[in-house]
């Protein structure tokens, strides 16, 4: 965003998206070495008591990411429930459990076809972090919507944050995706566009049309 000559909320949390083909045992060793060094706080479930094993929170190091969470796609060895939310994540036995966030097989291979490389840490950019964004939108907005506690800034902040990445992207930029994921970005515009939003209407829509282009959602 720097180099945009953008501002950007620096970000609080860790989100990580386990490549399951590529886990060890080394990896749980060392993630729940960091959860220790960290002093993280592990929630337990209001319905079931359980641990969270995907969120960690609250660490009692300052210079630790204030919530890290975990996703993945559904192991191919194991038969989820249907509507499940969470996956658990295969390990060694002699490596404490750990679960994630499930993630759609569609979105998991678009973020994984995207990875970028800086110094052998995966991220990804704009072009992918986008639709993950407006997905979660359009899924908070229909938890809120059903009655059930969402705070109304981690809305907001998705938002708000698709404006800022938007500025990103190319003019000419083109970017392919599955039929899917432009249906669930036209959702998210066509959600959007019927809420007024003081002040910023101009820019909502200047944005939407570059989506629209990037997107191919016409």
């Amino acid at each position: 965003m720097e180099e945009a000559g953008q501002d950007f909320r620096r970000t609080k949390d860790l989100d990580v998206v386990l490549h399951l083909e590529a886990l060890t045992p080394e990896f749980g060793k060392r993630f729940w070495a960091f959860v220790e060094a960290g002093g993280y706080e592990i929630r337990r479930s209001d319905a079931t008591e359980k641990p969270k094993l995907y969120r960690f929170a609250k660490p009692q190091e300052e210079d630790f990411p204030f919530m890290v969470e975990l996703f993945a796609r559904a192991p191919t060895d194991i038969q989820l429930a249907a509507g499940s939310k969470l996956t658990p994540i295969p390990m060694d036995e002699a490596v404490s459990s750990l679960s994630a966030i499930l993630l759609d097989d569609i979105y998991y291979d678009f973020l994984m076809a995207g990875r970028r490389n800086l110094n052998g840490l995966p991220w990804v950019g704009e072009d992918r972090l986008i639709p993950l964004k407006a997905m979660a939108w359009l899924s908070l907005t229909k938890q809120k919507a059903a009655g059930e506690q969402v705070d109304s800034k981690n809305i907001s902040k998705h938002l708000k944050d698709i404006l800022l990445l938007a500025g990103l992207l190319s003019p000419t930029q083109t970017i392919f995706v599955h039929d899917k994921i432009a249906s669930d970005l036209r959702r998210f515009i066509d959600a959007v566009s019927a809420h007024e939003i003081e002040g910023k209407n101009l820019t909502v829509k200047l944005t939407f049309e570059r989506l629209a282009a990037a997107y191919q959602l016409f």
